[in-house]
This record gives C-alpha cells, sequence and structure tokens, in this order.
C-alpha cells in the first residue's frame, strides 16, 4: 500500500500498477506541506475525507475540503496549496486499458463520458457518501493485493460499485427540482447498477429527497411493491449472474449481493427461484455445456 508519493512533476501509470495486474490502484495520501504542480497519464478521483487545502489548475483556484472529491483528467496540472491537515485517498486508473479488458469492457462503457472526463469535475458529498465511497475503495484496494483467480473480477466489481455510489452521489445535486417520482425513480436506477447498496428505507429516501413515509408510497404506486421487495429481487438477479459467472462460493456471493446472512439469502433464493443457489449453479452450467 503506498502512503505517500514525491512529486517529480509528471507521473506515468507504469509507475504505480502492479506489474501483471489491472491497471488501477489505491494511493493514501497525507499532506502536511504544499504539493507542487504535477501530472499524469492516468485518470485520478480524490476523496477528501480530512482538513483542507487550495486546489490549482489551469482553471483557477479553488478551495476543497473534507467531504469534497476532485476527478482530474489525463494530462490535467494541478497542485496543492495551503494544506491544512490534508488527507485523501487517490483511485488512479487507466481507463482506456480497463476498456480493453473483456472482464469490465460491457460494465464500465456506461460510465466512459462520466470517469473519462475532459476537465476538472468537484463534488460535494455527505459524510455518509464519503464513508461508502472510502469502505468500497478498501476493498479495491484488499483486492488489488490478493493473488488468486477471483481477484481481478473482485476488485472490478467493487470499482465498478465505487463508480456507481460517485455517480449516484453526483447526480443527487441536481435532483432538488425534479419531481418526487422521478427523483424515487432515479434512485433506483442506482441500485440496479450497485445491488449490494445500503437500501434502507431510512437511506433510499433521504438520497431520494423525500420524507420515509413519502418514500414508501410514492414507491408503491410507480412500482407495484414494496422497496424491500423489489431490492430483494434485484440483489437475486444479480447473485445469479455472479452464480453463472464465477466459482465464488454461496457465502462470497451473498455478501457481494447485499446479504450480510448467507443462511437468509439462500432462504430467499429459494423462495425466488425455487431452487438453492447451489442447484440453480449447477444446472445453469449443465446447460451450458448440452449448449455448446
Amino acid at each position: 500500500m503506498v502512503k505517500s508519493v514525491s512529486p517529480s512533476g509528471y507521473y506515468a501509470g507504469k509507475e504505480f500498477f502492479l506489474k501483471g495486474r489491472l491497471p488501477l490502484r489505491v494511493l493514501h495520501m497525507d499532506h502536511s506541506i504544499a504539493y507542487p504542480i504535477h501530472s499524469h497519464d492516468f485518470t485520478e478521483v480524490a476523496v477528501i475525507y480530512s482538513g483542507q487545502a487550495v486546489h490549482r489548475t489551469c482553471e483557477g483556484d479553488e478551495n476543497v475540503s473534507a467531504g469534497n472529491v476532485l476527478l482530474i483528467p489525463v494530462g490535467m496540472g494541478h497542485s496543492y496549496l495551503g494544506v491544512k491537515d490534508f488527507s485523501y485517498v487517490n483511485i488512479i486508473f487507466d481507463s482506456e486499458k480497463l476498456m480493453r479488458l473483456p472482464l469490465s469492457q460491457e460494465k464500465l462503457l456506461p460510465f466512459k463520458d462520466y470517469y473519462d472526463p475532459h476537465s476538472i469535475s468537484r463534488m460535494e458529498l455527505s459524510g455518509y457518501q464519503i464513508k461508502a465511497l472510502l469502505s468500497l475503495v478498501n476493498k479495491v484496494d484488499r483486492e488489488l493485493f490478493r493473488n488468486n483467480t477471483v481477484s481481478p473480477m473482485l476488485t472490478v466489481s467493487y470499482f465498478l460499485q465505487f463508480l456507481s455510489l460517485l455517480y449516484e452521489s453526483a447526480n443527487q445535486s441536481r435532483q432538488g427540482n425534479l419531481p418526487a417520482d422521478e427523483r424515487i425513480r432515479n434512485v433506483i436506477e442506482g441500485i440496479d447498477a450497485c445491488a449490494p447498496d445500503d437500501c434502507s428505507i431510512k437511506n433510499l429516501s433521504s438520497r431520494s429527497a423525500t420524507s420515509p413515509r413519502n418514500f414508501y408510497r410514492l414507491f408503491k404506486k410507480i412500482y407495484g411493491k414494496s422497496p424491500s421487495s423489489y431490492i430483494n429481487e434485484r440483489r437475486i438477479d444479480f447473485s445469479c449472474e455472479l452464480l453463472r459467472d464465477t466459482d465464488l462460493t454461496v457465502t462470497q456471493i451473498a455478501s457481494l449481493s447485499g446479504f450480510d446472512d448467507p443462511n437468509y439469502y439462500s432462504h430467499l433464493f429459494r423462495q425466488m427461484k425455487g431452487v438453492s443457489p447451489s442447484v440453480f449453479r449447477n444446472h445453469d452450467r449443465r446447460n451450458l455445456k448440452r449448449e455448446s
């Protein structure tokens, strides 16, 4: 794990990405002094969780502090000045190389215009949103250093969850003037893209800027079922993809699909699909063999 980086003016991804691994890395930054102007050949997402600084780019100076997230494109020169207890975590990645990987190409494509910006993008997130992002960053960091057959898949999965949450968080600030039902639909679309999210009524209603009572009433009117039923269906569908496409254990899949209790996951899966997760996986793979 990289704790700090010595400024050199220009950074190349090959200096940071692990050899033979994904073109993706997590850097934990802690600055007690100003950070000189520099640029890089990779995209950078900086999640600031402590302190404050002045972020300088060719577009001007901007105050940044805990709760801000910066998307910094390839080749953009920038620096941090006037730092005070300034700490943040960077996710750096080569978007072009990631897009060429069969493992991630199809799922990353919808986010391309967002994670590959042409200019600096700045967001202001809540403490809860920053905490959720940091949790996913830690999972990405952990999997990057594991060397087993499922680590690349898990790394991409957590990275996609990170992008989904970031994209959804960025859109929330633009939802204030939308009708309540449209705000709810936008939040639910985010859940479909990131099944293991925190999907409590309290959290979902907050993200859609409605009260819990109105959220429940409008949700049922729009979708014809309760939020918990809808979310569980999406999570079970998400787990079916993992059962088909990976060799993860049922317990691992339950966790990735948003279920803390693997026994409850198996019970719910059997209710919805009529068979256990293991039987579903074996049956699906037998069918694939016959078709091939």
